[in-house]
This record gives C-alpha cells, sequence and structure tokens, in this order.
C-alpha cells in the first residue's frame, strides 16, 4: 500500500499458509526491470543492511521509508539464504514534484519541501502552511590524506586517504511558526537523514548528518513568520545496525502516553498508527481507528460475520 504523504510504502507479510521457519523472511526491493535488488530500512525495529525481518504470529507490518521518489519498484521475498521471487506488482510513490527531507525511523517527521518555479508544483501555496526549497549548494569533496613536511624538502610526505564524500548546503524557507518548528523537531532527532528529490532533478537519494543549521528571519519586522533554514549536510552511508523501538517510538513511550487501553482508543489511534508506533496518528484519516471499528461491531466475531477483512479494515472499510 502506497501512502504518497508519508513518502512510504506499507507493506503487509502473511505466511499463514506456509510458516517459515523460526518466523523469519528475507524482503528485498528492485527497480522494475532491474535484476539488482536492495535492502530496505525497514523503521519496525530495523535497520541494517540484512534483507531478513522477524514475524510474529507468521505475518508482520513494515514501512520501507527509503524507497526512490517517482522510481517504479517491485518487492521480493523468500525465505532467508534461498532466491528470492517477486512478491508484488510494481509500486510508484509520486513525488508530486516535491522533494522530501525526513527521517527514515520517523517518517512522520518528513519535511515535504515545494519547489516553485520552474516545476510542475503549485505556482502559490495556499496561505495556511508551506516550506519552499530555495536550491542547493556545490558539492564540496575535501581532502582527507595528512601531509607531513620533511625537513629540507619542498614536498610533503602523504598519507593517503580517499577524498570525503559530498558536504553540501540546503536552504528552504518556512512560512508559518508550525513549519519552523518541524524543521527543528526534525533535526532535534540527531539521527541520519535522508534527502529524496523527484526523479527530473536525477540525484539519488541521499543519506546525509546534518553538521549545522542556521535559521534566520527575512524581515526586519518580527511579526513576519517567514524564516530562512540553511543547512550544512554530509553525506553518509546508509546507518548500519538495529534499532530498536516501531518508527522511533517504543511500547514504553507509547505507555507514558497513553496509561491504558481505553485511553489510547479514546485518543483515536488507527490499526496502523498502532502497529507501526505512531503515537499521534499522522497516518491518512482514511485509517480506521479502534473507536470507529467498536461502533459498528461489538466483536470480531461480528467483524467476521460480515465478511470484512483486516485489509478492509485498515483501508477504512
Amino acid at each position: 500500500m502506497v501512502y504518497t504523504d508519508l513518502g512510504l510504502v506499507l507493506l503487509r507479510v502473511d505466511t499463514s499458509g506456509t510458516p517459515a521457519p523460526d518466523g523469519v523472511v528475507a524482503l528485498a526491493r528492485r527497480e522494475v526491470g532491474s535484476t539488482t535488488s536492495s535492502s530496505i530500512t525497514l523503521p519496525a525495529g530495523y535497520l541494517s543492511t540484512s534483507n531478513n525481518v522477524q514475524l510474529v504470529g507468521n505475518s508482520g507490518l513494515f514501512a520501507d521509508t527509503t524507497v526512490p521518489l517517482d522510481t517504479a519498484v517491485e518487492y521480493l521475498s523468500g525465505l532467508p539464504g534461498t532466491t528470492l521471487t517477486v512478491a508484488t506488482g510494481s509500486v510508484t510513490v509520486a513525488s508530486s514534484a516535491k522533494w522530501r527531507l525526513g527521517d527514515p525511523l520517523q517518517p512522520y517527521l518528513d519535511l515535504t519541501l515545494l519547489k516553485t518555479r520552474g516545476s510542475t508544483a503549485t505556482a502559490c501555496p495556499d496561505s495556511t502552511q508551506a516550506i519552499i526549497i530555495n536550491g542547493l549548494g556545490e558539492d564540496a569533496l575535501d581532502m582527507q590524506s595528512e601531509l607531513t613536511q620533511r625537513p629540507g624538502s619542498r614536498t610533503p610526505l602523504p598519507g593517503i586517504e580517499p577524498i570525503s564524500s559530498a558536504t553540501f548546503e540546503v536552504r528552504f524557507g518556512t512560512r508559518t511558526q508550525t513549519d519552523r518548528e518541524a524543521a527543528e523537531s526534525l533535526f532535534a532527532t540527531g539521527n541520519i537523514l535522508l534527502l529524496r528529490a523527484p526523479s527530473v532533478y536525477q540525484m539519488d537519494p541521499r543519506f546525509v548528518a546534518v553538521t549545522s543549521a542556521r535559521i534566520a528571519r527575512v524581515r526586519t519586522d518580527h511579526r513576519v513568520q517567514w524564516r530562512m533554514v540553511t543547512a550544512q549536510l554530509r553525506v553518509v552511508d546508509q546507518p548500519p545496525g538495529s534499532a530498536y523501538g516501531f518508527l522511533g517510538a517504543r511500547w514504553m513511550d507509547l505507555c507514558a502516553t497513553y496509561s491504558t487501553w481505553t485511553a489510547l482508543n479514546a485518543a483515536g489511534l488507527s490499526w496502523a498508527s498502532l502497529g507501526t508506533g505512531v503515537a499521534g496518528g499522522t497516518f491518512p484519516a482514511a485509517m480506521r481507528t479502534y473507536a470507529e471499528v467498536q461502533s459498528e461491531f461489538a466483536s470480531y466475531t461480528a467483524v467476521a460475520t460480515g465478511g470484512r477483512t483486516y485489509d478492509q479494515l485498515l483501508a477504512g472499510a
């Protein structure tokens, strides 16, 4: 299932028919027409180069938050150590001529950057909220080798190291205080971010570290909310190793917000927002909430009697 507004693909894995040994399956993504597959970043506890994911009760709900924009991809699955086979049709997350800067582990913090000139995006964004990308700076590739001056020699002795990855600047304007705070919240995580551009810009997705950020007023009149944000970014490798929690929210964090299931239900969290840890519910409004299901069905038996599937409930049917 594609969620364009979140820039991700939600994957549902079910091996009930043929249970996987130890409940482990392998998942991968590749561009349609390509023979080269790549690992995917799964926020639900996984951030590594391994294709293997752990199922619970022969099923799992995972989000691919690093899928390239405007690119037809397909997903492969199989048992670990075997040749993976195509398990989905062609899937495309449309950019709608917008850039995305976000945290793969917390996609609900993503910033959607509009390009209003030379673009098919709306020329004049609405008066409520908008983040307008102003441009990218040049890529700076710095020498990392050490040069040791030798006595009596005009030339130094080099200690060879690979040239650095690119350091560059991204500039964007925030229209409202809410927009500015969204940028500050994203930077405050300190996590490695992912910059994705519409395919027309021919720039592959970049994992980046924010080395510094500056937020400047555009007018001396402080009542004007517009700000210009300038962030210095350094290209890094996709972070290896494991990550805990679900989309950045651990169960203990969820319990700190909602002390009981009744409180969680009253907050109107959806099935998907609970399963993926979005403890505030920023998934599309169409997602069915617990309260909405209970208002129509008194029990799970009633759901089954009504002929509804889990997919239909997730989609809001």
